[in-house]
């Protein structure tokens, strides 16, 4: 907003004047600007020649260990203000992420008069732009980037290049890994991650944070900022698991740091690493002795002045009273639900359902081929001529290297006519058999056991297969819960997706034209699908792209379809979510200009389609009976079932006799 002249005196509690100059007033913040003068507003200063003295020489903020400042953030704390708030959240959180070696905007605590006429207790904290970090790091040049991806000081440039690294490499590769711990603080930034998830700061990462580095090639750092939906001040419950919020919830989509969390869970030395730090961190700055005694701190310093504000302005200082105790609670049980929450979290084994499915491709001349397996793991075939006027059926005969199937087979053909099977053995392994060529009908099947060959981690679930330009991409999950993608151009490659969002059991692979999508259900119900555009794949890079569906819960496994120019997906909602209920803020989505609220039943077959980069619109159809298993789709481009060609899409699934 404008910048205002004007005038500033500084006493301390003696009644001495320490500071008088001249100085620029700005509104500042963004939700709070809104509201007529009646509501309490926050400002910056700005000392500048033009008005007065250029720094102010007085240690107004004696935390900062700085005595000159060239401009201040005076909080209003709109979030955790007026009647219904506890006025320190934001300041006890930034002073928690410092005890874990954090840098952090240091604040102090006066009462400001505009005019003579007193409004209140506000928090004046450092604002945290390149002089900032010179006054803390030392000279030189930052950039320094916040809420919005707003550059606040020097480019864009290097963070956008983070933001593509992670968003395409593989860091389960030790090499890959440390090319990103040189250009990300992994200490600073893990404690970053666990203060916010800790204290529940679900305004968060979309929101309200800052990161900034050392130019030309300093580390990534990032600050928390405005948390003050943290320690029981959202509008949720402390019982909230956290990581179904990053990894299911109203996290999903928004800010670099969800994309580096992801990045870096898929580092196994990294996962050990994280829950390490989980552990110290509970018994040190985040242990409940230490976070209560912080909220006595800072209650004690606020008392006097918050009562009378409250006093003053009718709403009672009881109201204040009850706001710190709800923070002396949160303080007493978050360790011990956040320590539950991460065992959880990184236990998680998949749990791929068990269904009698079958794969069906066509060949050149039209006939279909239907492979199955029977309860002892032998494969079958039943194939038919182009008008299905004659059906045959034969025996697989596995070659001797070849184990028993223990999952459903997945098939498909190449462009030469040669067939191919891809199967998981009881060992959790891969196996592919395939022929040479269409006419080598009576020619044995060669085997190739393809986990052994690619020393790639064993398969928890079947394996899902699908063609593109004589490429046959295949994707599995891993006992660890992380989805794979194998494809061959002349010879097998792998490369694991994102590691979150989990998947909880299976992935089906589709496609349309150039781009691939792998369709599963998140380890916390949600509907998720993964897409990768093959245009913009490079060597080691492979960019898949996450897309949720939040509010509704999938029983067993979703599938999509492309029809219409638009992207589809297909579930049966549960009638409740297998845990707690991934938080998302419903108050963002119904601003957007495409939000539809879900008008139909629980346990319903449900269609969701997107509109940009998110599934929104969701419709029950119709009333059909409940399904067995799970549904599957079919469509003039869809792949999910088989190659046939549908003039509009259809569904199918198994109900009860």
């Amino acid at each position: 907003g404008s910048e205002r002249q004007a005038f500033l005196e500084l006493f301390t509690p003696a009644g001495e004047r320490a500071v008088a100059t001249g100085f620029g007033l700005r509104l500042h913040g963004g939700a709070g600007r809104r509201g007529g003068l009646e509501i309490k507003k926050s400002y910056r200063v700005y000392f500048r020649k033009s008005y007065g003295d250029g720094r102010v020489d007085y240690p107004i903020i004696p935390t900062a260990e700085i005595e000159d400042f060239d401009k201040l953030v005076l909080r209003a704390n709109f979030g955790d203000g007026r009647a219904h708030g506890s006025y320190i959240r934001d300041q006890m959180i930034r002073d928690l992420h410092s005890e874990m070696g954090g840098m952090a905007s240091n604040g102090s605590w006066y009462v400001v008069l505009i005019n003579g006429k007193s409004h209140g207790l506000y928090n004046v904290v450092e604002r945290m732009d390149e002089e900032f970090f010179i006054s803390h790091l030392g000279p030189g040049e930052y950039d320094v980037i916040k809420t919005g991806n707003t550059v606040l000081s020097g480019t864009r440039q290097n963070w956008d290049q983070l933001r593509d690294f992670i968003s395409s490499t593989d860091f389960s590769n030790e090499e890959n890994y440390q090319q990103l711990a040189s250009r990300v603080d992994i200490e600073n930034f893990t404690a970053y991650m666990i203060v916010n998830l800790w204290v529940l700061n679900l305004d968060w990462p979309h929101n309200n944070w800052y990161a900034a580095r050392r130019i030309p090639d300093g580390k990534w750092i990032f600050l928390c900022w405005d948390s003050e939906w943290g320690l029981a001040g959202g509008p949720y419950g402390p019982e909230v698991d956290p990581y179904s919020f990053i990894d299911s919830g109203g996290a999903y989509g928004h800010g670099l740091s969800r994309k580096l969390f992801f990045a870096l869970l898929g580092n196994p030395g990294y996962r050990e690493y994280y829950q390490q730090q989980v552990r110290k961190y509970l018994n040190g700055p985040l242990s409940p002795a230490n976070a209560l005694r912080q909220t006595h701190h800072h209650r004690d310093i606020v008392v006097a002045d918050i009562e009378h504000e409250f006093e003053t302005r009718g709403y009672g200082k009881e109201r204040w009273h009850e706001q710190i105790k709800e923070i002396e609670e949160f303080t007493q049980n978050a360790g011990d639900y956040f320590q539950r929450y991460t065992d959880q979290y990184f236990a998680h084994k998949p749990s791929p359902t068990t269904e009698d499915r079958l794969t069906l491709t066509q060949d050149a001349e039209g006939g279909r081929h239907i492979i199955y397996r029977t309860a002892k793991g032998q494969l079958h075939e039943l194939a038919s001529t182009a008008d299905a006027s004659t059906w045959n059926k034969t025996t697989i005969s596995l070659p001797g290297t070849a184990p028993p199937a223990a999952g459903q087979p997945s098939s498909y053909t190449l462009a030469e006519g040669q067939q191919q099977i891809l199967y998981r053995g009881q060992d959790g392994h891969l196996h592919l058999l395939s022929k040479p060529a269409a006419d080598a009908k009576d020619d044995p099947w060669q085997h190739t056991d393809l986990t052994a060959q690619l020393e790639i981690p064993t398969a928890a679930s079947d394996p899902s297969a699908v063609v593109v330009d004589g490429v046959p991409h295949v994707v599995y999950v891993d006992q660890a819960a992380r989805i794979r993608e194998l494809w061959f151009d002349g010879a097998w490659q792998h490369y694991p997706l994102p590691a979150l969002p989990r998947t909880d059991g299976d992935a089906i692979i589709s496609r349309n034209q150039s781009t691939l999508y792998v369709t599963y259900r998140t380890m916390f119900g949600a509907p998720c699908e993964q897409r990768l555009s093959l245009e913009n794949i490079a060597p080691g890079r492979r960019p898949w792209i996450p897309r949720l569906i939040y509010r509704l819960p999938a029983s067993g496994q979703p599938v999509g379809y492309n029809a219409g120019g638009k992207r589809h997906v297909v579930f049966w909602a549960a009638e409740k979510w297998p845990h707690d209920d991934p938080f998302y803020f419903d108050g963002i989505e119904r601003r957007q200009p495409d939000y539809r609220r879900y008008e139909g039943s629980p346990n319903a077959l449900v269609h969701a389609w997107d509109k940009g980069e998110r599934f929104r619109r969701l419709y029950q159809i119709g009333n059909p009976p409940s399904p067995v298993g799970s549904p599957a789709a079919a469509g003039a481009q869809a792949r999910a079932v088989a190659s046939i060609s549908l003039q509009e899409p259809c569904w199918f699934w198994k109900v009860a006799s």
